[in-house]
């Protein structure tokens, strides 16, 4: 797990996931949290405030628009309740700054919105019609 999270401090390198793709047994690795809660805790421990805000900025004005199976994954993601709470601040008629600035105003501090946002995306708790995830 920790060579997992660790993995988010590199700065240089390519990382590839590849839907239905297989691998065989014995190139398999055990874990004991939810592969989606490493993901997140990678995120939370590698990512600095600054390079989530360089990925999100060309989308701050866009409307961010729950999934509809946003809930059951936060949960899978082991959001915290404050990650919880940026997710339900996105309702389609508010845009990544209002969500940021809402969640601050609540007392969220703003790394943290950001990266609730980004994990959001990511994970597909929340969609933007114009999102790419492309290297910043």
């Amino acid at each position: 797990e920790e060579r997992l999270i660790e993995l988010g401090a590199w700065r240089t390198g390519e990382i590839r996931f590849f839907p239905d793709f297989t691998l065989d047994q014995e190139h398999h690795i055990r874990t004991r949290e939810p592969t989606l809660k490493l993901l997140t805790e990678l995120v939370r421990e590698q990512y600095a405030p600054g390079d989530i805000a360089a990925l999100l900025r060309p989308i701050t004005k866009d409307l961010l628009f729950p999934s509809a199976d946003r809930d059951s994954l936060a949960e899978e993601l082991g959001q915290s309740s404050a990650d919880v709470t940026v997710l339900g601040l996105a309702d389609g008629k508010s845009t990544v700054r209002d969500i940021v600035t809402s969640a601050t105003q609540a007392g969220i501090p703003m790394a943290d919105a950001l990266r609730a946002v980004l994990v959001g995306l990511c994970s597909g708790c929340l969609t933007c019609p114009t999102w790419r995830l492309t290297e910043a």
